[in-house]
């Protein structure tokens, strides 16, 4: 089943046996409630999506934990830094007097 955000523009294909499983889960939370209760599949979609981008930015997260044991940590140093923001960090800007003192 493929789930589409317009507002972002991106389609995900979610295989059928976990579309089906996700819907009985919103379905126990509407019926029973939970911790973190769920309307829709797409919420429970986004919560999720963004568990893992927070386990992947924060190496100290309980989110992190999930990632590790799925081996979704890259192997090499910078999945292990802590960063404020989501995406790729940007290059940090060489500071102005230093780049006077190189260029004499």
């Amino acid at each position: 089943m493929a789930a589409e955000d317009a507002s972002r523009g991106h389609t995900f294909t979610v295989p059928e046996g976990a579309y089906r499983e996700l819907l009985y889960m919103v379905e126990l939370h509407k019926q029973h409630g939970a911790p973190n209760r769920f309307e829709t599949v797409e919420d429970m979609l986004d919560f999720i999506l963004l568990s893992v981008a927070d386990g992947s930015r924060r190496p100290g997260a309980w989110e992190r934990g999930m990632l590790e044991q799925m081996g979704l940590i890259a192997e090499c140093p910078e999945h292990h830094v802590h960063r404020d923001s989501y995406g790729k960090p940007s290059q940090p800007s060489q500071d102005k007097g230093a780049q006077r003192a190189e260029n004499g």
